[in-house]
């Protein structure tokens, strides 16, 4: 119980003045040192006496894990000394990410500290599936011995992610069995995670091996073994909760998995009791504005207490820029609460938001609310203005939706962005009055707002400089300022510290990196390739000279970097996406075994340059893409192209297991459902499979506005007879090619639909209607005759259910109009076929005319369908004859019409 609630005191990054120390004499020794980290002076834990006495400095990392840990267990004992060299392994982590992530810059080094002298020798021990770690991150030494020793507790081999996956998931799955609900290994395994969610922010591309691991190592049983809920207080089990949740999401972040997120995010939202809603507001944004404009905002509210409630907050908090806009208010104020509307009017007095309506309040990653009164009550009394600070576990959970929805959306769509702005806006301009929030999540808060403004000339200066505060604030290897420096002590780091594991990862170089990528943005590459250049990233500057169409520049500088680093599997592919060169990617993959040089050897193949020489060679192309997903299986698009390229090679499993692994990792690809649809088609017994993944597509096809999509959808559901679905699809197919007109329309689909309803006897009573008759009706008595131009026969088949429903009046009126499209044509006087088809139709009518002349019509009482119905048949008769007479006189068709007008005198 002591060491349970030490570990997880530790694990939640406690407040100090929160703190319980234990009794028990058997833990004492770890009391001190777990205090020291969660106070923010890890830097003054490693380097005290008492521990540098335990460590055995040395150059080698496999000998200074090996013999502290053997210095450990002598004076701790071997139930405890373990416990210990985790405990120093969370310190060593601890400062790596100080050192790199949050600032501010370290007193005591690895060198000092662990004998760990030699940085390029670490750096390249991080290297992982051919991608080289950062050659200029700060004290490596720290992570290298944080992840080492994680695996040593864990009898892991530092070789581990040369394994297969299975295998990976089977040796971690090994040792975690067994062991769940001890507290001691919940606590390493949700370390090792966090270390290796570092890891893999200290390169250039997601590793999928990493995601895999750290996906079977966090898993709901760790969060219960160190809170479980029937002997932990339930602010604590609120609170690791949230925190398992919050990074089990930033792991599918990290791994551009997002879409395995979304059940997480419920599941937090649920836990963490937020209530959260997106909707519109009338709003003002300009300083002389004289109307409302239609705007989103995003109302939150907090509802369950923190353990971090008490909190202070920090001394320090990020530098919130002013916009110092001669136009622009500094946020837009808002009036008060409107629904949003749907509307192409552009007007300035009536601005509305542009929305998909299809899309309209389905499962969100941001729940969103299209009138006022499906707002829950408490949101509704918030002060738009003014909004109650979130508890900080709440802000990091909106971060993590921005992220989400940014990193899954499209670019540049301008509803995406002032959606993403409402989210961000919700945590920078909350009350803050009674604490400073705190620095980190504060801090990512503007960091996100500035990549939003940036894309904005309005905004941009204001973004740019904001970023340069943010980069400076961190104070890691800032030369020079434009912005004045302030002193951080022990309290500041600790609130820097505190959420850092539960935030999407930022380095200080990544942050420079996207500075220099917004520099890009508007032209400046001088500015970009100097940040670039200075920060030793070498790849991205090579990047960007070719993006300035000075190639030449770009091929030089990988070069001299593979002068130093030979092994840069990554610089060799780079090389080869310069030069086109498949020798370089096939040398990339011998070296290092780097995915993205096997990929671009597929679609080379796939879509040889014509001045290379080669032919297309397809299966060559599915070779390479397969070598690249046994590497790295976490990718969409790879596996999307590997299973087109089984589609045009006829090779259907093959494309069947791509597009399901496709829709495993985004289940919210129409196209991707669609394609797996059409592989399973062309595989025996797969007809049944192939519909429910057509089923799918369809109900995401709307969005993407795919109508191919419902055209293989209608006709697999006609083959199974699915009527219900044939309506539906049919029906999307009229709505999305409007423009079409009866292009959009199977004339055989809609008879056939026509003789299913008309199979029945129509009900006496209308609300005796199934659900699929009422659909049926709708769509071929209302939707169809809106697309009818030319095609008669369209019209008989109107006529036909508008009959079977005992509406004789509407059945006449279509046939009428089934004559008319085909009898005004100019053809009819001189084509055969043309007269032909007007003669039925006028058949047809004339037998309308006689079954339902005398019906009672619409009106009731005394009323028929059609008193003069002798009279029309007759001039209809005789104006085809007319028209007729000089081509057609003495054929088959005349003397139809000689005999129906003989039969009606």
């Amino acid at each position: 119980m002591a060491l349970r609630t030490l570990l997880t005191q530790l694990l939640l990054g406690v407040l100090p003045a929160k703190f319980e120390a234990t009794d028990d004499e058997k833990f004492t020794s770890l009391v001190g040192p777990i205090k020291k980290i969660i106070s923010g002076e890890a830097d003054v834990l490693i380097g005290s006496d008492e521990l540098q006495a335990l460590i055995k400095h040395n150059t080698n990392i496999d000998e200074v894990v090996n013999q502290t840990l053997t210095q450990m267990v002598d004076k701790f004992g071997p139930e405890l000394g373990p416990i210990q060299m985790q405990v120093l392994a969370i310190c060593a982590l601890q400062l790596f990410v100080q050192a790199n992530y949050t600032g501010p810059e370290l007193v005591n080094g690895a060198a000092q500290t662990l004998g760990l002298s030699d940085d390029a020798a670490m750096v390249k021990l991080l290297s992982i599936e051919g991608q080289p770690a950062y050659d200029l991150m700060i004290e490596p030494g720290y992570l290298l011995f944080a992840l080492r020793t994680f695996e040593k507790l864990m009898g892991a081999n530092a070789d581990w992610h040369l394994q297969s996956f299975e295998e990976i998931k089977e040796t971690a799955s090994q040792y975690i069995r067994g062991s769940e609900g001890n507290p001691v290994q919940a606590s390493l395994q949700w370390w090792r995670t966090r270390a290796l969610q570092v890891h893999m922010m200290v390169i250039a591309e997601p590793a999928d091996v990493i995601g895999t691991l750290c996906q079977v190592l966090l898993t709901p049983s760790v969060a219960t073994a160190l809170a479980p809920a029937a002997e932990t207080d339930p602010q604590v089990v609120s609170a690791v909760q949230q925190l398992y949740l919050l990074e089990a999401i930033r792991i599918n972040i990290h791994g551009n998995t997002e879409h395995l997120a979304e059940p997480l995010l419920k599941e937090l939202t649920r836990v963490s009791q937020l209530q959260l809603v997106l909707t519109g507001a009338k709003a003002k944004r300009t300083k002389f504005q004289t109307y409302l404009a239609s705007s989103l905002v995003v109302l939150a509210k907090s509802c369950s207490p923190s353990i971090y409630e008490d909190d202070q907050g920090a001394d320090e908090a990020p530098v919130n820029l002013d916009l110092e806009s001669d136009l622009l208010l500094e946020k837009p104020h808002f009036e008060s609460l409107e629904n949003v509307e749907f509307t192409d009017d552009d007007t300035p007095a009536a601005k509305r938001l542009k929305y998909d309506v299809e899309d309209s309040e389905q499962s969100r990653i941001v729940p969103i609310a299209l009138s006022s009164d499906k707002i829950p009550a408490e949101l509704q009394s918030l002060d738009l203005n003014n909004q109650p600070r979130l508890n900080d576990l709440d802000s990091i959970q909106l971060i993590s939706r921005l992220i989400i929805l940014a990193q899954t959306s499209p670019s540049g769509d301008p509803l995406i962005e002032e959606e993403l702005m409402a989210i961000v806006s919700r945590i920078i301009y909350a009350d803050n009055a009674d604490k400073k929030p705190n620095p980190t999540v504060f801090g990512r808060a503007l960091w996100q707002r500035s990549v939003l403004e940036t894309q904005k000339p309005k905004t941009i200066e204001r973004g740019i400089l904001q970023m340069t505060a943010l980069v400076e604030e961190a104070g890691i290897k800032v030369k020079t300022r434009v912005f004045a420096e302030e002193q951080v002590t022990a309290t500041d780091v600790a609130h820097r510290l505190r959420f850092i594991h539960q935030l999407p990862l930022l380095s200080s170089w990544a942050m420079n990196g996207e500075l220099a990528k917004r520099y890009m943005s508007f032209g400046a590459f001088k500015s970009a390739i100097d940040i670039y250049e200075r920060l030793g990233m070498v790849h991205d500057a090579a990047v960007c000279y070719a993006a300035t169409d000075d190639v030449a520049r770009g091929i030089e500088i990988i070069k001299g970097r593979l002068a130093t680093h030979p092994e840069d599997a990554r610089a060799i592919a780079i090389l080869g996406d310069f030069t086109m060169d498949p020798e370089l990617w096939e040398r990339s993959w011998q070296v290092g075994k780097y995915a993205k040089a096997k990929a671009s050897l597929a679609r080379y193949w796939y879509s040889p340059p014509s001045d290379s020489g080669h032919q297309r060679n397809v299966d060559l192309s599915i070779k390479h893409m397969n070598q690249c997903l046994t590497v790295n299986p976490l990718n969409f698009e790879n596996w999307y192209f590997y299973g087109c390229c089984g589609l045009e090679s006829g090779q259907f499993e093959l494309a069947a297991e791509a597009f399901s692994r496709c829709v495993a990792l985004d289940d919210t690809n129409a196209q991707a459902w669609s394609n797996l649809a059409s592989a399973l088609l062309q595989l025996e017994d797969k007809l049944k499979p192939a519909f429910q993944a057509l089923k799918r597509a369809a109900r995401l096809g709307y969005e993407t506005k795919s109508w191919k999509i419902f055209e293989n959808y209608l006709t697999v559901a006609l083959k199974l007879q699915e009527w219900q679905e044939v309506v539906f699809s049919a029906g999307r197919l009229l709505k999305m090619r409007a423009n079409d007109g009866e292009a959009a329309v199977d004339t055989a689909v809609f008879e056939e639909l026509s003789t299913v309803l008309c199979s029945t006897d129509y009900p006496s009573d209308a609300n005796q209607l199934s659900h699929f008759q009422r659909a049926a009706i709708d769509l071929i008595c209302q939707e169809l005759p809106k697309v009818i131009t030319h095609n008669p026969h369209l019209w008989r088949i109107v006529a036909k259910v508008e009959a079977w429903r005992k509406r004789p009046w509407a059945a006449l009126e279509a046939y009428e109009k089934a004559a008319r499209v085909v009898t005004l044509r100019p053809e009819v006087e001189y084509e055969t076929a043309v007269w032909n088809e007007a003669v039925d139709a006028v058949s047809d009518l004339v037998a309308a005319y006689e079954n339902y002349g005398d019906l009672p019509g619409r009106h009731g009482g005394d009323d028929v369908v059609c008193a003069n119905w002798k009279y029309k048949a007759k001039q209809v008769v005789r104006s085809l004859t007319s028209r007729g007479k000089s081509s057609f006189e003495g054929d088959d068709g005349w003397e139809r019409l000689m005999q129906l007008k003989a039969d009606l005198v």
